[in-house]
């Protein structure tokens, strides 16, 4: 059953990078295609777009027992589920984040420094409620970090409009 799950997250995942790779294209123009499995899995990098690599981050459910996304938060990698380098510390130039009517593309460096703007206590709890602070999932390595939506807008680099 649990297979089931993850072949549907990457349906869905996939699914989502196709949508934006579209999206890039129709508003920007320019050479794209996909990432390498290997650039995927140990770069956090979903396609390329001329040169850049980027990484799509779909919405997010506020907590898992939520029934639908909510586009006013977007969570944050610093380590995965295995305890190795989140995303926002790989190899990709730009992450695309999603929102209901459009892409947000940020820099990791620009994410990180809000980041250290924000996050004021480094203590790691697991409660998916609070904003600007480590939470780790039960039973994982992963350490990520719930931040306001607004905040990705004041520092994008490009909004593209689906």
């Amino acid at each position: 059953m649990f297979q089931n799950v993850i072949k549907e997250f990457l349906t869905v995942g996939k699914e989502k990078e196709a949508e934006f790779a579209r999206v890039l294209w129709e508003k920007l123009g320019g050479e794209i295609r996909l990432a390498s499995e290997y650039d995927d899995i140990y770069g956090h990098v979903d396609i390329y777009w001329k040169d850049y690599g980027i990484d799509v981050k779909a919405l997010k459910k506020t907590s898992r027992g939520d029934n639908c996304a909510n586009e006013n938060i977007h969570w944050i990698e610093l380590r995965n589920v295995t305890g190795k380098k989140g995303w926002v510390f790989g190899d990709a130039d730009y992450i695309a984040f999603e929102l209901e009517d459009y892409w947000v593309l940020v820099t990791p460096k620009k994410i990180i420094k809000l980041l250290e703007q924000k996050v004021t206590n480094f203590d790691i709890v697991n409660d998916s409620s609070l904003l600007y602070r480590y939470y780790q999932r039960s039973g994982r390595e992963d350490i990520i970090v719930k931040i306001k939506t607004i905040d990705l807008l004041v520092i994008a680099n490009k909004i593209l409009d689906k």
